[in-house]
């Protein structure tokens, strides 16, 4: 039987379609740091890790940081209103449905380590309030990406650089005779519509941040910047917190 990760992956080789960064399949596919999730409380501005930029998640997708770079640039542009987040992903048909915001975004950096963080607030309403419960009990609170794009395969100086295994000389098939292409994509063509708080993000370092985390975080702007860029802020460090 053909897995959901490996199914939809396929898809995205043939089609622009949907792409969700909840898990799928197995999580150690995952090639990013991988760190135990951190989780936090507090009313007004909130702060969490939402992907990594060249890395490896647990869908087996990496998403380069100039598809994050292009993203992040226009949902800076447009945090002047928020870009919304519900809380879980929904339907296709009902991803823009705003009785389920959970989450309004206001800012997004990309740090030093590769790592996105993303500032956001919880509004007043009954998906919001349900989701700020669950941060005040201390859940933990993870970030899932939903947008549209397409897939293709890494190149063997990408496999290197992401850690991946050599392409087989073959792929299985299935009774038709049609590849089942059982392994890694390269994001392109990527439009990030909104991120949703899920439970079991892709990328496994996506998780909220504890209140106050934020103040030691040493971020690296979308355009280079003629000081020394600071240290990168330890995810390690605050998932050990908690």
């Amino acid at each position: 039987m053909i897995s959901d990760d490996v199914r939809e992956n396929m898809q995205l080789l043939k089609e622009r379609r949907p792409v969700m960064e909840r898990v799928l399949g197995v999580p150690e596919h995952a090639t990013g740091s991988g760190t135990k999730p951190a989780n936090g409380a507090a009313a007004g501005l909130l702060s969490g890790i939402v992907g990594e930029v060249d890395k490896v998640n647990a869908n087996r997708r990496v998403y380069t940081k100039a598809e994050w770079n292009k993203n992040l640039s226009r949902a800076k542009a447009d945090t002047a209103g928020g870009m919304l987040g519900a809380s879980d992903h929904l339907g296709c048909m009902e991803g823009g449905n705003l009785k389920n915001t959970a989450v309004v975004w206001k800012d997004f950096q990309v740090l030093a380590d590769g790592h996105v963080k993303g500032d956001f607030v919880i509004p007043d309403t009954v998906a919001g309030r349900d989701l700020q419960a669950v941060v005040d009990a201390k859940g933990k609170v993870g970030f899932s990406t939903y947008g549209y794009a397409e897939g293709r395969k890494p190149t063997p100086a990408e496999r290197e650089q992401y850690g991946m295994p050599p392409e087989p000389d073959e792929w299985p098939t299935d009774d038709d005779g049609n590849e089942i292409y059982d392994g890694y994509v390269v994001i392109e063509n990527w439009d990030l519509i909104k991120i949703d708080a899920v439970d079991n993000p892709a990328v496994r370092t996506a998780w909220i941040m504890h209140a106050g985390a934020a103040a030691s975080v040493a971020d690296v702007l979308l355009e280079p910047k003629a000081e020394p860029v600071a240290d990168a802020f330890d995810v390690q460090a605050f998932a050990d917190n908690f």
